[in-house]
């Protein structure tokens, strides 16, 4: 019991310690910690003093109010040197280890905001030098640290201070100083940064912003016409298309141009546009399966479209070249999983338009119509029998996709096979289920 009391009583002290150190008081601790650490050689020391002047130079920020005008210049390019210290002391622990994690995360961009307050409250010629070789400083660690950040994959904090980077540059620019991105090069990889961080976390006006520059800049990287059409696309959708032509025009071999490109037409259905586009991505790169499988698939859509318009000789021909390409495709790799299911896809598409057309029929009970009813019916079987083969082997390339699983669990039920069907539901349930499951089929 006596230790406990005793426990109560020394942290009621503590307490009233920490709550009589006034904003002056930890100015002056701050100063009196900042100068040990700048004296001391052990790392763990080192440390030690630049959290301990952390944490004074916080108290004395807090309180700015009862601090002395005279001593607020100081203040301001003390908290600057000190979080400036800790940004570099995170940048150089990067370099040692690519696996550190930054402490200080944002220091840098607390050191600019001090070194900015300490330039309004210049009043002689080498204040306003001082503070202005300081947020040259920062600007420095506020590039470093943004490059750890995007790193770290925070992009949210790496555009946001690579943003305030560039502020720094502009504040530094105005009053004569042109150190900091001094060359065009470097100014427009800095822009690269941020806009790229931009645009990985989802801000696109930002996004738009920074590749706009680098687009009129005539910037050399494909990347910036990928972004910046991307960046565009729901708000400028002229200039979108725009940017990406001029892209391609610049970047013909770039593969994530032609991407976009291909992404984009599809989104349009502008499907006639689209065939030309990958037939010269072809002949570019004859031997990628995605450009020659993508094919099939516009194929495909051109087919469907025929068919729902009732220009059924013109939705065969479609037909036939989905089909060729798709085999194409699977000629060049047995295994492509994707050309596999489009091809079975291809055929139940099919089976199911059909399947319409003899429903309409089974209300015919003449002659000629029950003979009609047959003949699609054997028709409609011929398809999920053809489509058959290429989604048993995509189960077995991969037993847990569930476009393929609930393909074969509705082919197998059309064909009166009710023990597969039930199988295949009962794997559909376990793959929803978080679970997984090994081949069915054997090829």
């Amino acid at each position: 019991m006596r230790k406990s009391f005793l426990g109560i009583i020394a942290l009621l002290f503590m307490g009233i310690t920490l709550q009589a150190q006034s904003p002056a008081d930890g100015f002056k601790e701050a100063k009196k910690i900042s100068s040990k650490y700048a004296l001391e050689e052990d790392a763990a020391k080192k440390a030690e003093y630049l959290e301990q002047a952390k944490q004074n130079i916080d108290i004395a920020s807090a309180g700015i109010q009862s601090i002395e005008a005279k001593d607020l210049y100081k203040l301001w390019t003390l908290k600057g040197e000190i979080y400036n210290n800790m940004a570099k002391t995170d940048s150089n622990m990067s370099y040692i280890n690519p696996e550190h994690k930054a402490k200080y995360p944002e220091a840098a961009s607390t050191a600019y905001e001090a070194y900015q307050k300490a330039l309004g409250l210049a009043e002689k010629k080498w204040q306003k030098s001082d503070a202005l070789n300081n947020i040259l400083s920062a600007a420095g660690s506020m590039t470093n640290s943004g490059r750890v950040m995007y790193t770290e994959k925070n992009y949210k904090g790496a555009l946001n201070i690579f943003e305030k980077a560039l502020d720094a540059r502009n504040l530094l620019t105005e009053n004569g100083e042109n150190g900091f991105l001094a060359s065009d090069e470097e100014l427009n990889d800095h822009i690269f940064m941020t806009a790229l961080s931009a645009s990985i976390s989802q801000n696109s006006e930002a996004a738009a912003k920074y590749f706009g520059k680098l687009y009129d800049a005539k910037y050399d990287n494909a990347a910036i016409y990928d972004g910046y059409f991307r960046a565009l696309k729901e708000t400028d959708k002229d200039k979108a298309v725009e940017v990406l032509a001029k892209g391609r025009e610049m970047y013909p071999e770039d593969e994530g141009l032609l991407i976009a490109e291909i992404n984009y037409y599809l989104a349009e259905q502008k499907l006639d546009v689209l065939v030309e586009r990958l037939k010269s991505a072809i002949d570019k790169d004859p031997n990628n399966t995605t450009y020659v499988s993508t094919l099939g698939n516009v194929y495909d859509n051109l087919s469907q479209r025929e068919s729902e318009a009732g220009n059924a000789a013109k939705s065969t021909e479609y037909f036939n070249l989905a089909l060729q390409y798709y085999n194409k495709a699977l000629e060049m790799d047995p295994n492509y999983h994707t050309a596999l299911y489009n091809a079975g896809t291809l055929y139940y598409n099919k089976a199911a338009i059909l399947t319409k057309e003899m429903v309409e029929l089974s209300s015919d009970y003449s002659k000629a119509g029950t003979a009609k009813y047959n003949e699609k019916k054997v028709e409609v079987f011929s398809n999920f029998d053809q489509a058959l083969p290429y989604f048993q082997k995509a189960e077995v390339i991969d037993p847990n996709d569930i476009g393929t699983l609930t393909a074969l669990k509705e082919i197998y039920a059309k064909k009166d096979d009710l023990e597969k069907s039930t199988e295949f539901k009962t794997r559909i349930e376990t793959v929803q289920g978080g679970g997984k499951n090994d081949p069915f089929h054997k090829m």
